[in-house]
Parts: structure tokens; C-alpha cells; sequence
């Protein structure tokens, strides 16, 4: 089976698009006196290869990789005792508005690497901007941004005495 990655991107890179449109238009409300320098560091095709994740380009090339990791892994994943989900995490605490962004990525990371503890993951977290969504942090009301996290995880099935040994201890 081949991996079409332009096909299975598609509906990822026209939200991307969106949210390029929605954040490029945010900056210019509201600094306008440094958008187009803002939106060449963090948003520019030129700036792809440095994969900041706020860069829809380079989030592209990320996701396409991830994906391509993940066909690789195929017949170790998909295979007899082996688990393997999708998860998405978007905790009420990462979300912030546009007018006082506060989110911490190491606690992100952290919060990650403990829901998945002894499991194997590979992931991305990312900010949604939201613009017709009103959210308020702290003193400030602006427009909303859910950071969250898409993740592949995959573990072997422990063996039914290990299930039952662990749910009597809980």
C-alpha cells in the first residue's frame, strides 16, 4: 500500500491556510507596526526549515515526516498484540487568548510524556486560532487559542495474568 501524502494532508493544509489567514489578520490588528516583520520569522515558507511549529509550511514537512515514520513502523505496528492509537489532547489550561498568550511548553511536554508513560509516542503540539471565539486570560478578552497536542502511541498487549495481577492491586 502506497502512502498518498498529498491526498492525506489535504484536509490538514486547508485548515492550516485558515489559521494562517485568521493569525496573519490578528497581527496586523494588533501590532501593526511589526506584523511583517512577526509574520516573516514565524510564518514564512522561507523560515520552513527551521520547523517552527507556529509555520504552516514546516508544520506541513513535519506532519508529512511523522506520517512517513508511521508507514515505516507499519509491520511493527499493525500487527498481532499491538496497540496503536490516535490521541488528541487539548487541555482548558493550554487554551489562552490571542490578547495575553500564555502557554508554557515544557509543562506541555511534560503533561505528555507522563499521560504516556512507559508507552512509545511520537507527536506534535500545536496552536488552533480561533478569532470569532471570545476567551478570556486573566484580565484580557481576545480571540481564542487551543494549543494541543496530536500524538501517535503504540504499546504490545500485556499478557491477560498481568491485566488481572494489576487490576487487583489498582
Amino acid at each position: 500500500m502506497t502512502l498518498d501524502l498529498d491526498i492525506f494532508l489535504k484536509p490538514s493544509d486547508k485548515w492550516d491556510r485558515e489559521y494562517l489567514k485568521a493569525v496573519t489578520s490578528a497581527i496586523h490588528k494588533y501590532q501593526p507596526d511589526k506584523a511583517e516583520k512577526i509574520i516573516q520569522r514565524y510564518l514564512s515558507e522561507e523560515r520552513q526549515a527551521e520547523l517552527n511549529l507556529t509555520n504552516i509550511y514546516a508544520r506541513r514537512i513535519f506532519r508529512g515526516a511523522l506520517l512517513t515514520v508511521a508507514r515505516g513502523l507499519e509491520t511493527r505496528l499493525f500487527r498481532k498484540g499491538v496497540i496503536v492509537m490516535w490521541a488528541s489532547i487539548a487541555p482548558r489550561d493550554w487554551a489562552c487568548c490571542d490578547r495575553n498568550i500564555d502557554f508554557n511548553y515544557d509543562l506541555a511536554k511534560r503533561k505528555i510524556r507522563n499521560a504516556f508513560a512507559g508507552k512509545n509516542f511520537v507527536g506534535v503540539i500545536e496552536p488552533g486560532y480561533y478569532p470569532h471565539e471570545r476567551w478570556e486570560s486573566g484580565d484580557k478578552i481576545g480571540s481564542l487559542i487551543s494549543f494541543h497536542a496530536h500524538i501517535l502511541v503504540w504499546d504490545s498487549i500485556p499478557p491477560p495474568s498481568t491485566v488481572l495481577r494489576d487490576a487487583a492491586w489498582g
